[in-house]
């Protein structure tokens, strides 16, 4: 078994990043973290000297970290996300949207099969030896791809003013996401793990037979090209392919180059990027 892993910051400042990975056989998480919502004058609320996003990624971290060998993938999450509640337990459960919590692909390699979950726009990916392509849906696609729009039409607006344009977008973005966040009943639900109870039934699960296993690829959203995850398994076939020719590098640069054709219509130059590629 052969594993890789790669982490960029992109343009986010080191005091605000909330992805992070853990990466030790038989678990492997990456996690990305949401702060619940802020003004930019204002900054994200602070739990425990971190942003409520940092605070979060790392109590899944924790957690893998601290798993034993028999302990189920699930059961690990569910884990974090109880410590997660404990944290915001002065938050109403009901307020998603200001409640930090992280999006996630997880799996947990066992001997005859794997395991995967996922939640939110973190994704996981497997080649099969015969060639086939299995992965997890982007539960955020339809949610961001609503989001962007406005944004792009703000930016505009507000002539590339970035924060202007988060001031007037933050009342949207609050109702949406008070709406949507692990409540898969709505069009445009997605799962997150904020210490809601209800977080619990908005994973995706997938289990793979081991024996059929070639490669394994678990990645936040800044490792992939954000409209291109409509179609997961062309998506994760480009990748594949691209890491074939330069490994985790060559998927960055791939993703670096399209957003930088877009950086002006966007709430960010380059987000921070997390991937694990285990060959086995």
């Amino acid at each position: 078994m052969i594993i890789k892993a790669l982490y960029s910051p992109g343009s986010v400042p080191m005091e605000k990043t909330e992805d992070g990975f853990y990466a030790q056989n038989p678990f492997f998480v990456v996690a990305d973290g949401v702060s619940g919502a802020y003004l930019p004058d204002n900054g994200p609320r602070v739990i425990d000297r971190k942003t409520g996003g940092r605070m979060a990624t790392d109590a899944v971290l924790a957690e893998f970290a601290g798993a034993k060998i028999n302990d189920s993938l699930e059961n690990v999450i569910k884990k974090a996300n109880r410590y997660i509640r404990r944290k915001q337990s002065g938050i109403p459960e009901k307020n998603s949207e200001l409640l930090s919590g992280t999006s996630f692909s997880a799996l947990k390699i066992r001997h005859e099969e794997i395991d995967i979950l996922q939640a939110g726009d973190c994704l996981a990916f497997a080649l099969t030896k015969d060639g086939k392509i299995i992965a997890t849906k982007n539960q955020l696609f339809l949610n961001d791809t609503e989001d962007r729009m406005i944004v792009k039409k703000l930016m505009i607006k507000h002539k590339g003013d970035r924060n202007v344009t988060w001031k007037e977008y933050l009342p949207m973005f609050s109702a949406t996401r008070r709406q949507r966040i692990n409540d898969l009943g709505d069009d445009a639900g997605f799962g997150l793990l904020n210490g809601q109870r209800k977080f619990e039934t908005c994973m995706q699960k997938i289990v793979i037979p081991r024996e059929k296993a070639d490669r394994l690829l678990l990645v936040s959203d800044g490792f992939y090209y954000y409209p291109e995850s409509h179609d997961e398994k062309s998506l994760g076939k480009r990748m594949f392919e691209l890491y074939e020719k330069g490994g985790l590098d060559e998927i960055l640069a791939y993703n670096r180059s399209k957003e930088e054709i877009e950086k002006s219509e966007t709430h960010i130059d380059h987000g921070e990027a997390t991937a694990i590629m285990i060959e086995l």
